[in-house]
């Protein structure tokens, strides 16, 4: 065999084997997205908030509407999503699969969008994840490294569903996983940067930042790149692509800033609760859970403390430069605490890790032992995940058709939604009432007299794009001769003082139906 053909065949084996974990992650990834379908009745958080939100925000904006949803702020999702819903509507139309218009197809068949956004951005993330193991691959020479970074996808955890849950989380992912993939070169091989390389870098970072703003700690990547010139194109183009992601929402940006601080200069979530960066007293559980959660987190963390003792001093700028990143992304979660913003962090462990070995390393068997103890881990992980989302998916089937049975048995009844609760028609007014205003009243339901919700945090009736309205609101129902139900999940009911109500359906699991009882004033 010549040296040419000798090499081909190594590298199209290397690329082939390459493959394997990517396509591992888009069948179990599309297996998992038929658990967790429908979302309007999510598992485990990963519900219609705020999947139904980015799903009528993108439609809207495909129609000319600015999103009213900027709370991360969330443009990219936006745009992807409306992208892909009225592609995916234009095939169906051409097709002959649907007569409706676009907006109406949306609110008709949000699931049937959300599964299509969801396998494409399995699809995104999956390709990504195979350009960075075969990007790590060129730098060490062994395709086994390259293995051994991919396997780490898998041990994301609870964070693996949101890899392509249609929330920022997947677009977070995405950006982070990118992002190392054009800076492997640098971080492993200590290649100068060339200045496409440093542009394309700001734009992944633009990408993650306008997603949700806590991707911003990645921004200390750039100093991998140690040129000043390309540190400064990567800044600069990171600065100049969140500018144009952020066009839609130019002119709300001020109460998005506004929303940000408040965050920052208050101990609870979301702005609330005392004056304060943060709660210390809270820091030592919080720390506890990231671990136990995301024991990936913790052995980064080990591997990059044992370049920065062990190796020599270019490796332990590096590690540095890695570690202030990491403690930066994890300090911004301990202050305000969800796993699920712990993405970012989440997604660079694996190559941080490989990388952290191969200083070490110089022969493949480091890499075939991790990528073995990682796939034996993984295998074990996702096999309970998918267990647990079969078994909960199993009692929502069952939840959502006696609630069915339940509002079958009145006649027009007004159904009233509240946080959380698996009911499809509530989603989507969800979904509306956090839609521009303009795009909302394209739909019927926005400004029904019959379309409520309940807040549980004023402990009052909720109108879309209206405002709460007070409990004698319902006196016109009554009068009617409609019943009043209101279907709420077992996390938040209305308390005996706000409402008198009588419960309906308790199974003991999933949400409950109540009817409230409406008494007329006179």
């Amino acid at each position: 065999m010549t040296s040419r053909a000798s090499r081909w065949y190594a590298l199209s084996g290397s690329a082939i084997a390459l493959l394997i974990f990517p396509v591992g992650m888009l069948v179990t990834g599309l297996v998992m997205i038929g658990y967790m379908s429908p979302i309007y009745s999510g598992l485990q958080y990963l519900d219609y908030d705020c999947a139904y939100q980015y799903l009528f925000n993108g439609a809207g904006l495909m129609k000319g509407y600015n999103p009213s949803h900027t709370d991360h702020p969330g443009t990219p999702v936006h745009i992807l999503t409306g992208l892909i819903s009225i592609l995916s509507w234009s095939i169906a139309r051409l097709a002959g699969l649907t007569s409706l218009a676009f907006p109406v197809s949306i609110a008709t068949n949000p699931e049937e969008y959300l599964r299509v956004i969801m396998t494409t951005f399995l699809v995104m993330n999956c390709m990504a994840v195979y350009c960075l193991g075969a990007a790590i691959a060129r730098a060490t020479g062994f395709a086994v490294a390259g293995i051994a970074c991919q396997t780490g996808y898998f041990l994301f955890g609870a964070l693996f569903p949101r890899v392509f849950h249609a929330a920022p989380e997947a677009i977070l992912c995405l950006s982070a996983t990118a992002l190392m993939c054009v800076l492997t070169p640098v971080l492993f091989a200590d290649r100068d940067c060339s200045d496409r390389r440093a542009g394309a870098a700001g734009f992944f970072i633009a990408l993650g930042i306008a997603s949700k703003v806590n991707f911003f700690p990645l921004v200390l990547l750039t100093l991998l790149l140690r040129r000043p010139r390309a540190i400064f194109i990567a800044i600069s183009a990171s600065a100049l692509y969140a500018f144009l992601l952020l066009l839609p929402i130019i002119s709300q940006l001020k109460r998005v800033f506004g929303w940000l601080f408040a965050i920052a200069t208050h101990e609870g979530r979301h702005g609330d609760g005392a004056a304060g960066f943060i709660d210390w007293a809270v820091i030592p559980e919080r720390a506890g859970l990231i671990a136990s959660a995301e024991p990936l987190l913790v052995v980064a963390a080990v591997a990059v403390t044992a370049v920065m003792l062990l190796s020599r001093s270019g490796e332990r700028l590096k590690a540095a430069v890695i570690a202030a990143t990491l403690g930066t992304m994890i300090l911004l979660v301990l202050k305000h605490y969800a796993i699920h913003y712990l993405m970012p962090a989440v997604a660079i462990a694996p190559p941080v890790i490989v990388w952290a070995v191969s200083r070490f390393a110089r022969r493949q068997l480091p890499y075939v032992v991790a990528a073995m103890v990682a796939s034996i881990i993984a295998v074990v992980s996702i096999q309970n995940m998918s267990s647990a989302f079969a078994n909960e998916r199993a009692l929502r089937r069952e939840n959502e058709k006696a609630v069915n049975e339940v509002i079958a048995r009145y006649q027009n009844p007004v159904v009233i939604g509240a946080y959380r609760s698996g009911y499809k028609p509530w989603a989507v007014l969800f979904g509306l009432a956090w839609s521009d205003l303009k795009f909302a009243r394209l739909f019927p339901q926005t400004t029904a007299a019959d379309s409520l919700t309940y807040d549980g945090g004023l402990k009052k009736l909720w109108r879309a794009h209206s405002g709460p309205v007070e409990w004698n609101y319902l006196d016109q129902f009554e009068k009617a001769g409609r019943t009043v139900l209101i279907i709420q999940s077992r996390d938040s009911k209305i308390e005996p003082q706000t409402a008198r109500t009588e419960t309906v359906l308790d199974q003991g699991f999933g949400d409950t139906v109540e009817r409230i009882v409406v008494t007329p004033s006179r």
